[in-house]
Order: C-alpha cells, then sequence, then structure tokens
C-alpha cells in the first residue's frame, strides 16, 4: 500500500512537472539577477525524493555498476564536484555555484527515472504530444497579443521585437525547444494533422529569426533522413528555406539575418574568459559556474554562463571534465533513435552559440524524447 501510494504520487507530480514546463518563463522565480529556479523544478525535486523512498538509488547504484552511459556521467560529476571543491580553496565559497551544480544533477537524475518506472511497473503516458501543443499555442498567443516586447527590456531580457518569442522570451533558446518539438512528433503516426503541426512548427522557427535555430535544424534534419533512410522528408528543406525568406522581418537589428552584434557580443565573452585562462583553469577549471561570463551594466541581466556549453565545461571543471563531457554526448547520439539522435545534433551545433545543453528545457526534451523510447519498449 505504502509503495503504491508512492508510485501514484510519482506519476501524477511527475507528468505535472512536464506539463508545467511547457509554460516556459511563466513558472519562473527571480531570487537574485544570476539566480532563479522554476515551479517543474521544485516539483521535479519532489519526485526524486519520492522515487529514493522507492529504491530509486539500488536501480541507479546497479546502473552504474555497468559500463555505460550512466557510469560515464557519474564520473563526469563526480569530477566537476571534486573540482568546486577544489575551487573553494582558491576564493569564498559561494551558495551560487552549490545550487548550479544540484540543479544539474536533479537534471541527470529525472533522465534516468523513465527507465526506473518502468522496472517499477508504473504506468506513464507520454505527454509530448500535450506539451508540444501548449508550447506551440502560448508561442502563437505571445507574438498576435504581445506585439511590443520592449518592457522585457527592464526585465533582464532582450526585447527581440517583432520576432517570435516562444513562453521561453527568448528566440534562440525557443527555437531549440520547436526544433525538439519538430523531431518528436516524428514518434507519432504520420496523419494530416501530424503534417500540419509540424508545418506550422517551422513557420514559428522561421519566425525566431535564430540563425543559430535555422542551422541547428538544417543540419539535424539531413542526419535525420540519412540515419532514418527518409528520403521523402527531404521537401522540408527546401519549405523551410522559402519560410525564412517569405517571413516579413522587423525592424530592428533583430530581424537582420546578416547583423552581426550578436556574434561580436558572444566573440567577446568567449575571448575573455579564454583570456583569464590559467593554468589553474585548465587543470581543474574555476568551478561548476564559479566564473563571471558578462560584464557590469546597469541593467540586469540573466545571462550566467559562457555562450557555448563545451567553453562552459572547460572554463568550469578543465580539460578533463571537457573530455569526459564530449565522451558522454558522443555515446549518448550514437546510442539514440534517429529523431532523438537527430535532435541532440541540432543541440550540440546550437550550444556553439548558447549554453544549451545545460538548459532546462534541453532536458525536457530529453525526458520526453526518454519517456517515448520507454513505451515503444513495452
Amino acid at each position: 500500500m505504502h509503495n503504491t501510494l508512492i508510485h501514484k504520487s510519482i506519476r501524477i507530480l511527475f507528468v505535472s512537472a512536464i506539463l508545467l514546463a511547457s509554460f516556459g518563463q511563466i513558472g519562473r522565480v527571480q531570487i537574485t539577477s544570476s539566480l532563479s529556479f522554476y515551479g517543474f523544478e521544485v516539483l521535479f525535486g519532489v519526485v526524486i525524493l519520492l522515487a529514493f523512498v522507492g529504491g530509486y538509488g539500488s536501480f541507479l547504484i546497479g546502473q552504474i555498476k555497468k559500463p555505460g552511459i550512466a557510469r560515464s556521467i557519474t564520473i563526469f560529476f563526480s569530477w566537476v564536484f571534486l573540482t568546486l571543491l577544489a575551487s573553494f580553496l582558491f576564493q569564498k565559497p559561494t551558495l551560487v555555484p552549490i545550487l548550479y551544480f544540484i540543479r544539474s544533477c536533479l537534471y541527470v537524475l529525472i533522465l534516468g527515472l523513465p527507465w526506473w518506472m518502468k522496472q517499477k511497473k508504473i504506468q506513464i503516458q507520454s505527454v509530448a504530444a500535450a506539451f508540444s501543443m501548449i508550447f506551440v499555442f502560448l508561442t502563437i498567443l505571445f507574438h498576435v497579443f504581445i506585439s511590443d516586447t520592449r518592457f522585457l527590456f527592464w526585465y533582464g531580457w532582450d526585447d527581440h521585437l517583432g520576432r517570435v518569442l516562444t513562453p521561453l522570451l527568448d528566440p534562440a533558446f525557443g527555437a531549440l525547444v520547436l526544433i525538439g518539438i519538430f523531431f518528436l512528433s516524428y514518434q507519432r503516426r504520420m496523419t494530416d494533422s501530424t503534417r500540419a503541426f509540424q508545418f506550422i512548427t517551422l513557420v514559428l522557427l522561421a519566425g525566431t529569426f535564430s540563425r543559430s535555430g535555422y542551422i541547428a535544424w538544417i543540419v539535424a534534419h539531413l542526419v535525420f533522413i540519412w540515419t532514418g533512410k527518409m528520403r521523402k522528408e527531404l521537401v522540408w528543406i527546401p519549405l523551410f528555406l522559402m519560410l525564412i525568406f517569405l517571413t516579413p522581418k522587423p525592424d530592428g537589428e533583430g530581424g537582420k539575418l546578416a547583423r552581426t552584434s550578436t556574434i561580436l557580443a558572444r566573440t567577446t565573452t568567449q575571448q575573455s574568459l579564454l583570456q583569464k585562462t590559467s593554468l589553474k583553469t585548465i587543470l581543474i577549471g574555476e568551478g561548476w559556474y564559479n566564473y563571471k561570463s558578462n560584464t557590469d551594466s546597469l541593467i540586469p541581466n540573466h545571462a550566467t554562463s559562457a555562450d557555448n556549453s563545451f567553453l562552459h565545461v572547460f572554463v568550469s571543471a578543465g580539460i578533463v571534465g571537457l573530455v569526459l563531457f564530449i565522451l558522454i554526448i558522443t555515446r549518448a547520439a550514437v546510442i539514440a533513435a534517429p529523431a532523438e539522435k537527430a535532435f541532440i545534433l541540432g543541440a550540440i551545433i546550437h550550444s556553439q552559440f548558447s549554453n544549451t545543453l545545460f538548459y532546462p528545457w534541453f532536458f525536457v526534451m530529453l525526458l520526453l524524447f526518454a519517456m517515448k523510447k520507454i513505451m515503444d519498449d513495452r
């Protein structure tokens, strides 16, 4: 009876957290200019606690004992933890890096949960379709009814005037989720309504004017066609290119595909981080999120890490951490199914311009792919 109640609670909270994530920044709680959390993360935290009460720890130990990605992830985060402790020998310990480390561990633990739930025969339904529809609906709603977004500037966000923001209030990261939603749709039966939904998703992606999103989707889709041997899906490429050029361009810098301001900003940030690199940084890093990535400004800025996931890992955990991280990403891409592999590759490309691979919604999208995979295995 006790385990039945725990399993039922896990199932309800787990699904609720994923659906809440589809509302994007609406559930954000800002503590300081560099520290925030989301409502769905709280639910995920409760789910993990309940899962450990139900025996999740034993399951994880069993997975770590076997050669595989679970062991690689454990080694990586063990190294990250040790380098974070070492960084406190050189400077006064602060709370922010510790909290970011806990958050990263939370998402990794959540990613393993569907397999444990399968073992415990906890029935879960894939909520990918519900997540996708809510996210797309809110994206359209935001774009139609909140056309003047300049007020966001005073809350630490770029206004991205005239661009499709999505509920994430950021065209680039919104593009990442739209890419994930597009590839998730291939896990459903290909009907006219599914095709129509894919088209709407690409229209919204074109409207983000996110060049990193454009490149990521095109390369990922080509890989999907190649690995999945689905040549008929090639038709989406010229259609998407046509959408990019036909989509009305908003006034301002954000609508210019040839804009250089964002490239300059990212290059400056990355050069600044690399110029500060010392022997200590190369060997053990500065500690997880324990470095400054942006210059001081009178306007609040929510950026808390490098605009490149691999640079973030290098600066945080040194060259050893970077090598371990690359091994994990490579192994994940190799064992993934075609649609999931395409999304992971798209995210890797996207991560050259943003810290994509540690963004909460990247993990949420991976979780949705994992849930569908578990259901197919049943």
